[in-house]
């Protein structure tokens, strides 16, 4: 299997689903609140609920009671060493180093803890509402304080770590950006409409922040330096939580359902067909592409069908409308895989530059009927760093250009 979508709920259990969002059916894990989804670096599955936490090794086919039965679980992470953080009732962060077995007391209090994430470089961050951003670069052994919170506004949280290593932040209704490892923080969003909480950051330099009112979410394709609104087929839903998968795609869990962002059409599209609840709480992606969520009433969900495929050049399949595809695999080193439909024939032409607009390479040149394809490149010899890459179409139903980042990361 490849590529699915889960969902979690309540009381209900975990469902499945074989064509992302309809013929949902039953399979496991039921009567428990599911608060939170993790997937640690081995591509293992953990739900945080009312009742402890518990892991799924075979996509969420098959779950099973791992740690703290009878506690509930809204936060959690886990540390690139495989240590697992969860705040106990005690307000105190606790850690495990041996799967769950045994847990022992962090320095760090928990009072009004609401996030922990675990950066690339292995430092964990923790954000206790009240006190502000703390940062523990000996796998929890000991906290400092990063961004602290004075007594108005009192609340600070969640945090997002990019896969690039860059930090997010809410504090006092605006978002704060981190690229030194929290060390400086900077001020890069003031929404008008609010900030709700939920943040999403990609390996490209996309990020999402949900609006506190209408349904607005807003965008950045630059890691935060500029913002605009898409918010087009929300219909004033509540965002929940934001996952994407390894090309790039977003999704996103809120009170109406699962929504799917098109990046061409810039609508958000619900995938609820059979759904039973439509209140998701959580969602996240492994690096296969299934997506899991989950949701208010009925536990774990999940889609079987692929989010991210392995794409092969079928002239034969014509698509309905003619689009350039995020790159797959990003960050790659040193080639990726860069797939395009098109709609109608026409004259294809595919180049690469580099971030200052100087050209790097000529992948596609010729005449192309209509059919989804894909060309390979290969970045040795190429330096570390964003790239972007162009589809310029001339064809009988008229012109059209495209054009998208990647990342060569050595």
């Amino acid at each position: 299997m490849g590529g699915a979508i889960f969902l979690g709920t309540y009381d209900n259990g975990l469902l499945s689903t074989m064509n992302v969002g309809a013929h949902w059916t039953q399979t496991g894990a039921s009567n428990t609140s599911v608060l939170s989804l993790v997937v640690d670096f081995q591509d293992i599955l953990y739900s945080g609920s009312s009742n402890g936490i518990y892991l799924s090794r075979d996509h969420g086919n098959s779950w099973f009671p791992f740690a703290l039965r009878g506690t509930s679980v809204p936060v959690f992470c886990i540390s690139a060493s495989g240590a697992i953080f969860a705040p106990f009732s005690d307000s105190t962060l606790y850690r495990s180093t041996n799967g769950g077995k045994n847990w022992v007391p962090t320095s760090m209090g928990a009072f009004n803890l609401n996030s922990l994430v675990a950066d690339p470089n292995g430092d964990i961050f923790a954000v206790e509402g009240r006190s502000g951003v703390f940062r523990s670069t000996d796998d929890g052994g000991s906290w400092i304080n990063v961004f602290s919170v004075p007594i108005w506004p009192p609340f600070m949280g969640p945090v997002v770590c990019s896969p690039l290593g860059i930090l997010y932040v809410l504090y006092a209704n605006a978002l704060f950006r981190s690229t030194d490892h929290g060390t400086t923080w900077q001020g890069i969003l003031e929404a008008e409409q609010g900030l709700a909480g939920p943040l999403g950051a990609d390996s490209k330099g996309n990020v999402y922040a949900s609006g506190e009112i209408n349904g607005a979410v807003y965008f950045s394709a630059d890691t935060g330096s500029h913002w605009k609104i898409e918010n087009s087929g929300l219909s004033r839903s509540t965002i929940n939580g934001f996952a994407f998968n390894a090309r790039g795609r977003v999704f996103a869990s809120s009170d109406s359902g699962v929504l799917y962002h098109d990046e061409d059409s810039l609508l958000w599209h619900p995938v609820n067909d059979g759904l039973t609840i439509l209140q998701t709480t959580c969602i996240t992606v492994d690096s296969a592409g299934y997506v899991y969520a989950g949701t208010q009433g009925s536990g774990v969900f999940r889609s079987i069908l692929p989010t991210v495929l392995s794409v092969h050049e079928r002239a034969n399949v014509i698509p309905s409308t003619s689009y350039l595809d995020r790159n797959y695999p990003n960050p790659f080193n040193p080639t990726t895989r860069i797939q395009y439909n098109l709609a109608s024939r026409g004259y294809v032409e595919i180049d690469v530059y580099n971030i200052l607009g100087q050209f790097v390479r000529d992948l596609v040149q010729e005449w192309k009927n209509p059919g989804r394809y894909f060309v390979d490149f290969n970045a040795a010899g190429l330096a570390s760093g964003m790239y972007i890459y162009r589809l310029r179409f001339s064809g009988e139903t008229g012109s059209f250009t495209r054009t998208k980042t990647m990342i060569v990361l050595k």
